[in-house]
Formats: C-alpha cells, sequence, structure tokens
C-alpha cells in the first residue's frame, strides 16, 4: 500500500456527530466526542501538534492522520497514520480485506488485525493479545522494529529494505518459538511462555540451575553457565565474562575445584577480561585471615573477613576495600583458565591504582612454587617485589617452613604465609597486623620500607592478587 501524507493546501470534509466541516479543524477538548470518518478524509488538526485525540475512532473510507491517540480504532475502509497511533482499552480492529498503515508505531491494548497491517517502527500491546487474520491465519502483520506483546497468534512478518530488517527477522523467528510453546533461547515475557523446565529470564527462556545443557547460552549467561553438562554457577570470572560480555563488576558466586561455591569479586573493567580476586590485603585493621595461618588454611581454605568478623556471605554490591580475601592456593589454577596473574595496588583507601603488573604464572602443587613469564606493567613502572624477588620461591606458612632465612619468615610477621626468600621485599602482608620488625600493617608493592604507601610503589597500601 503507497502511504499518502496530506498537504496543508487541500480543503478537507469532516462528518462528525452529523455535523459537516469544511477547512481545517481545530479541536478544543480531546475527550468527549467519538469521530466517524466516511469516505476519503485527509486533514492536520494543527491545535494538538497535528494529532487527533479522542474517545473512539472508525474509518469507512480512506483516512489518512498526522497522530492519533484513541481509546478505540476500528478500520473499515483503510487508514494511514504517518506519526504515532496510541490506543487505549477499546484496542485496534482491522477489518478483513482492509489495511491499516502506521508511519511510526503503534501502543495497543489489544491488537486484532484481519486486514493487513503495517508499522513502521514498533508494535507494543501493553495488556492483551495480538491475533491476525481470520481464525489466527492467514493475514501478515508487518513490523519494522521491535515486538512487545503478552500473547501473539497469526502471522507475523520483517519489513523489508529498512536497515532494522534482518534483526527483526531473528526477532519474528523467536515469536514463532513463542507460539510453538518457547524453546531454550526462545523470546519471552513471563516463564508460562516458555517451555517447561525453562524459565523466562531477561527476555529469553534459559534453563535453570542443575538442567542438563550442552552450551553456556542454554543457561541464564549472567548467574550460570553450562558446566559439565549441568547448568550449574561458573568456575571462574574469567568464563563468566566470556558467556555474558555485559557483565559488571562484584560479588559473584563461582564454583571451586571440588564443587564448593563461593562469593568472589568480580573485575570487569581491567584489559577486557574477567579477573577473580584472590587475595587481598587493606592497610591497617586486625583480625585478619593471614594472621597466623596455618599450611592447610593457606592451601584449603577460603577466608572472607570484614570489620574483623569472619564471613563468606558478602553483598552483590560491596566495595572491594570493605573487604580481606584469601583463596587457599589449590583453587587458583581453577579459577585462571588464562593462566593470568596480576597485583593491583593502591597507596591508600579510595585511591587509584597506581601500580598494577600483569604475568603469566604457574603453582606447582609440590609446595606451591610460583613462576611468572611474559609480563606486563599496566599502571606505573616498578616491578613488584613479588615478580622481581620471589619468582621461583616456594611458600612458607608458621608451620611449614620454606624459605632460606634462619628462622622461619612466616613467624616474623605476624604468621602471615608468603613466598618468602630471606625475608621479603615487597609482601601483601607487609609486617603484618603486629608490624612485626616495625614494617607497617598493610600490602607492600615493592621495597621494605617503614612508612604508609605513596604513588610510586613504595610503603604499605591497599593490595589485591587477581587471576584469569
Amino acid at each position: 500500500m503507497t502511504q499518502h501524507r496530506p498537504e496543508l493546501a487541500f480543503f478537507f470534509v469532516y462528518v462528525c456527530s452529523f455535523v459537516i466541516f469544511v477547512g481545517q479543524v481545530e479541536f478544543s477538548t480531546a475527550n468527549d466526542f467519538s469521530i466517524a470518518y466516511k469516505g476519503n478524509q485527509f486533514f492536520t488538526v494543527s491545535s494538538l501538534n497535528n494529532s487527533c485525540i479522542c474517545n473512539s475512532y472508525s474509518s469507512t473510507g480512506s483516512s489518512f492522520l498526522q497522530t492519533l491517540s484513541t481509546t478505540s480504532f476500528t478500520v473499515a475502509g483503510g487508514a494511514v497514520v504517518s506519526g504515532g497511533l496510541t490506543v487505549g482499552g477499546g484496542g485496534v480492529t482491522v477489518a478483513n480485506g482492509q489495511t491499516v498503515n502506521v508511519g511510526t508505531s503503534l501502543s495497543a491494548t489489544p491488537l486484532n488485525v484481519w486486514g493487513p497491517a503495517t508499522f513502521r517502527n514498533s508494535l507494543t500491546v501493553s495488556n492483551g493479545a495480538v491475533s491476525v487474520g481470520t481464525s489466527g491465519t492467514g493475514t501478515p502483520l508487518t513490523v519494522y522494529g521491535p515486538v512487545v506483546a503478552n500473547a501473539f497468534t497469526g502471522n507475523l512478518s520483517a519489513g523489508t529494505g529498512l536497515s532494522a530488517q534482518p534483526e527483526f527477522a531473528a526477532l519474528a523467528a523467536k515469536v514463532d518459538t513463542i507460539k510453538a510453546g518457547g524453546s531454550t533461547g526462545a523470546a519471552c515475557l513471563q516463564s508460562t511462555d516458555c517451555q517447561s523446565p525453562r524459565v523466562c529470564h531477561r527476555g529469553s527462556c534459559k534453563m535453570p540451575l542443575g538442567s542438563a545443557c550442552t552450551s553456556d547460552q542454554q543457561c541464564m549467561t549472567d548467574v550460570h553457565g553450562c558446566s559439565s553438562s549441568v547448568c550449574d554457577f561458573y568456575r571462574s570470572c574469567s568464563a563468566m565474562r566470556g558467556s555474558n560480555p555485559g557483565a559488571v563488576s562484584g560479588y559473584y558466586p563461582i564454583v571451586l575445584t571440588g564443587g564448593r561455591r563461593i562469593d568472589m569479586w568480580c573485575n570487569f573493567e581491567t584489559a577486557g577480561e574477567g579477573w577473580t580476586v584472590v587475595w587481598s590485603n587493606m592497610r591497617g585493621g586486625t583480625g585478619k585471615p593471614m594472621t597466623g595461618m596455618s599450611w592447610a588454611s593457606a592451601t584449603t581454605g577460603v577466608f572472607r573477613f570484614k570489620s574483623g568478623s569472619a564471613t563468606t556471605a558478602i553483598p552483590q554490591v560491596s566495595n572491594p576495600e570493605d573487604w580481606l580475601v584469601f583463596t587457599g592456593l589449590s583453587f587458583w589454577t581453577g579459577l585462571s583458565p588464562r593462566g593470568r596473574l596480576r597485583y593491583d595496588w593502591s597507596p591508600d583507601y579510595a585511591q587509584p591504582i597506581a601500580q598494577s603488573y600483569e604475568c603469566d604464572y604457574t603453582l606447582t602443587t609440590a609446595n606451591y612454587v610460583i613462576t611468572f613469564t611474559n609480563c606486563v606493567a599496566r599502571v606505573g613502572s616498578v616491578v613488584p617485589g613479588l615478580v622481581g624477588v620471589h619468582n621461583g620461591k616456594p611458600f612458607t606458612t608458621v608451620d611449614n617452613k620454606n624459605d632460606v632465612n634462619p628462622t622461619n619468615c612466616a613467624a616474623l610477621y605476624s604468621g602471615s604465609p608468603w613466598w618468602y626468600t630471606s625475608c621479603w621485599n615487597g609482601n601483601i602482608n607487609g609486617g603484618g597486623e603486629n608490624n612485626g620488625e616495625g614494617y607497617y600493617n598493610g600490602a607492600y608493592w615493592g621495597g621494605a620500607i617503614a612508612q604508609w604507601g605513596a604513588a610510586n610503589g613504595v610503603g604499605a597500601g591497599n593490595g589485591w592478587i587477581l587471576v584469569s
């Protein structure tokens, strides 16, 4: 159907409540009349911004409007609305064999189309079903933009010749799937649109936690993916980022090697990857999990501390500076499918990262010797002591000495574990909460100077070790 557009120079004839108007009509009220048009009508209503606002509208001839807002819209002889069409509780009805062409968008409650209908932008049905064609078949509904509806029967087709057409074609296929019962990945408005046991999750039918799967996309990718053929929580922040590129940084449930689930801080803001915080230490404070840590705790324990109180329940929205995190070394490899480790450091609370260094890394199963290769400075230019001095060293705890110092280094620094040599140059624990040997209680980037942190990486600040 060719869309006709009115010109202001025309003279128009209106039939409204048995009164004939010749020329341009200006309505002073919007809610106390109905309009019935007979014959071809071309008009513009300038006082209402080129709009017709009325209780009901019916057309028995061909009508050409700029925009229309009404409680019911009935077309028995064809209609063109070059702007938008908004219809209240009465809904839209297009008679069999007739046409309606809307230039921008339609919002209706409900929509029944028995003749061809075209919407040049979007279709929204806020409370009711879309029914197309006699007995639900045979009559196309063509839309060039998004479709939102509570239910849909009949035939839906995508518009042609517009840039949005390929995207709409995919949406049309999803709507067809809704009609068929809602298989995995189909568009949905509520879980009843989906085939059981699928649920409607963020507009798509997804398999719930514990269901069989063959790919991440079958699961609720913002909270879990497909692991061992079952929809389960992710095994790392890196895996989450791969399936959910739009994820934002925060605490998420992650399943560790062995099946234990724990809230982990996922950083999605750096280098476009998903990073899991496995160890953090803030300057000052007491009751830290690293104090007096045993070998068993250092290798298989998982600790989350806030204000000196142990906890494993961390709010989803939280400040990573509020929490001290330690994750046992045996879990690190499973949390880092890319085999990368990063150390971030800031001199004080609420300060930007002043130093950041990233490397490939490995951990041995015997004494957890750490080795770094292929390193790059992300922020700052100072090589951290962890990489420059402690590379290739085994791990030491207060009850398992693997350093080369005559005295167990961990015992000298509040019982805090580390990859000690004799003893440290840069250490996320510093002197520990007891200020061992006079060193401050905080994360050291490099060196061993008794002072609070400075932007050049000297002194005790806040530190985070992340893996990906």
